[in-house]
């Protein structure tokens, strides 16, 4: 694709001729940045209005600074402030230091699986979440991979969530079964063309 405007020597260059080429330049693909929540020692957060049909996919990246208590991390999808709460599915692989394995939560679950920490180490969780048309009336899928220490030694993990509800949702919920986290979560877009 061709910028919109071109020069050859001896051209006046123009502000507005600049700024369009820049507008064009910062519109090829990429990431762009949505929202970001900021948890401070609560076991609940919801980010409301991050997903719309601007962009097909997003990127979820979160990174803990502390966690109260050894627990699960989970996921909903968000629609109008209000959590989903039925027909999600998940399969897990998981490498420790002592051990591999593969686990899963039945169909019709009550929301993702995310990871799970040890509470202690906190600051050596994170989590990258892909999201797969959470935005569109149809089946979200959302990939997740994982460093993390669940009090058994270094782990990673792989996930795929599966949520079968045919909505468009417009947000999501992070639970935390243990006491409470602290951390920053940032929601991407990925930028259609």
């Amino acid at each position: 694709m061709a910028l919109p405007v071109t020069f050859v020597a001896g051209d006046v260059l123009e502000a507005a001729q600049l700024n369009s080429n820049f507008t064009y330049v910062e519109g090829l693909g990429g990431l762009t940045y949505i929202t970001q929540a900021t948890p401070s020692a609560v076991n609940t957060i919801s980010i409301n209005n991050c997903f719309t049909s601007t962009y097909a996919n997003y990127l979820l990246v979160m990174d803990l600074t502390a966690a109260v208590g050894s627990g699960i991390f989970t996921g909903r999808m968000r629609l109008s402030g209000t959590d989903a709460t039925t027909n999600y599915a998940s399969q897990r692989l998981i490498g420790q230091v002592s051990s591999a394995g593969a686990s899963q939560n039945a169909t019709g679950t009550d929301d993702f699986y995310l990871a799970s920490t040890d509470g202690t180490n906190a600051p050596y969780f994170n989590l990258t979440m892909n999201i797969f048309s959470p935005a569109v009336a149809k089946a979200t899928h959302a990939n997740c991979l994982m460093g993390f220490n669940d009090g058994f030694g270094t782990c990673a993990m792989q996930v795929w969530n599966y949520h079968t509800t045919a909505t468009a949702y417009d947000g999501i919920t992070i639970n935390f079964s243990g006491t409470s986290f602290t951390g920053t979560i940032r929601v991407y877009g990925y930028r259609n063309s």
